[in-house]
C-alpha cells in the first residue's frame, strides 16, 4: 500500500492542514448532519490526492497556503466518489469498517455525498483562484462519465481499449487534476504544468490497474474492502479482459461460463486459475509498470527537487507491482 507520508515525511504537517480543511466544509448547523458529514471525511485514508496535489506545488517551487484548499476538495472527490460507488456495488464494508451505506443506509448516504460536494464547491466560491472552480467541475464530470461508461459497457464484450478510457476518466483524472492544480497553486508555467498533468494521468491509470489486481487476487483484509466487487457486479477488468481475449478457446469457454454465474455464486478460485494460466495477471503487471514508467519519464522536465524525487518514488511503487501467481489462494 502506498503511504505518502512514509516516502515524504515532511509532507505530514500540510496533510494535517488539509484534514482541517476538510473537517471545516464537513461542518454544518444541522448536528446530525454535521456528526455524519465528518465521519464520513474523516475516514482514514492514504491521502494520496492531496499529497500528489501538494508535492506537485513543491515541486514547482511551493504554493505555501494556496495550496490546502485545493488539495482538501481533491480529497473530498475522492472520499465521495466512494461512498457513491459503495452505493452502487452495496458494499457494506470500506477501509476496514462499515461503509456509510451501512450506518446509514443509500440514501442519506447519497445524500450525504451530495452535501459534502456542494459544501466544498461553496468554500471554492470564496476562493481568489477563479480558475480552481471551473477546474474540479470539469474533473467531477469527467469522473462521472467514467462511472457511467463502467456501468454501462459492463461484461465480457468489454475491451482493452473501452477499459483504458472509462479508468482514464473515472480515477486518472483526478489524479491528473491533483497534479495540475499543485501546479497551477505555485503558478507554474505551461510546460511544468504539462508534464504534471500527464504525470497524474499515467500514474493514475497504474494505480487503478493494479486496485484491480488485487481486487481479483488479494484477501478482503489484505485492502479493507471486498473482494472480486467487479466481477460480482457484471464488470471484467483488465487481467479477465487479458484472458478472455488470448486465453485458449477453451480456457474462454470455461472463463465465460464461470463469469456467467454471476453474483454472489462466482468460483472465484477456478477464475484466478484461468486468468492466470492465460496469463491475465501477468499482462495486467506489465501493463502497471508501463504506464509508471510514462509517469516518471514525465519528472524529467521538472527541476531536481526532494518534492520531484518523491513523485518518483509514489511511481516506482507501482513498477514494483508483483506479477500475481494466480492460483486458488490470495
Amino acid at each position: 500500500m502506498i503511504v505518502i507520508e512514509h516516502l515524504c515525511p515532511d509532507i505530514a504537517p500540510d496533510l494535517e492542514r488539509v484534514a482541517g480543511e476538510i473537517a471545516s466544509i464537513a461542518t454544518s448547523d444541522y448536528a446530525p448532519l454535521s456528526d455524519a458529514a465528518a465521519r464520513i471525511a474523516a475516514t482514514p485514508g492514504k491521502r494520496l490526492r492531496p499529497g500528489l496535489l501538494l508535492l506537485s506545488a513543491r515541486a514547482c517551487g511551493d504554493a505555501g497556503p494556496r495550496a490546502i484548499l485545493p488539495a482538501a476538495v481533491i480529497e473530498v472527490l475522492h472520499v465521495v466518489s466512494l461512498v457513491h460507488d459503495d452505493v452502487i456495488d452495496e458494499a457494506d464494508t470500506r477501509r476496514g469498517g462499515p461503509a456509510a451505506r451501512s450506518l446509514w443506509g443509500n440514501k442519506m448516504a447519497v445524500l450525504l455525498g451530495d452535501h459534502l460536494v456542494a459544501s466544498a464547491f461553496q468554500r471554492v466560491t470564496e476562493s481568489p483562484d477563479t480558475d480552481l472552480m471551473q477546474e474540479l467541475a470539469a474533473t467531477a464530470l469527467e469522473m462521472c462519465r467514467g462511472q457511467i461508461q463502467e456501468i454501462t459497457l459492463a461484461g465480457a464484450e468489454l475491451t482493452e481499449a473501452q477499459y483504458l478510457e472509462i479508468v482514464s476518466a473515472k480515477t486518472a483524472s483526478l489524479f491528473a487534476a491533483s497534479c495540475r492544480l499543485g501546479a497551477a497553486a505555485a503558478e507554474a508555467g505551461p510546460v511544468e504544468r504539462r508534464a504534471l498533468d500527464s504525470f497524474g494521468r499515467h500514474f493514475g491509470i497504474a494505480y487503478q490497474i493494479s486496485d484491480d489486481l488485487l481486487d481479483l487476487a488479494a484477501a478482503p483484509e489484505e485492502i479493507g474492502k471486498p473482494v472480486a466487487r467487479d466481477l460480482h457486479q457484471g464488470q471484467v477488468t483488465l487481467p479477465v479482459i487479458y484472458a478472455l481475449r488470448e486465453g485458449s478457446a477453451s480456457q474462454r469457454a470455461e472463463l465465460i461460463a464461470c463469469l456467467n454465474g454471476g453474483g454472489h455464486d462466482l468460483d472465484l478460485p477456478r477464475i484466478r486459475d484461468l486468468i492466470a494460466d492465460a496469463g491475465g495477471f501477468e499482462y495486467a503487471a506489465d501493463r502497471v509498470r508501463c504506464y509508471a514508467g510514462d509517469a516518471m519519464e514525465e519528472l524529467g522536465s521538472l527541476p531536481p527537487t526532494p518534492a520531484r524525487d518523491c513523485l518518483a518514488a509514489l511511481a516506482r511503487e507501482g513498477l514494483a507491482t508483483p506479477i500475481i501467481a494466480g492460483g486458488g489462494g490470495s
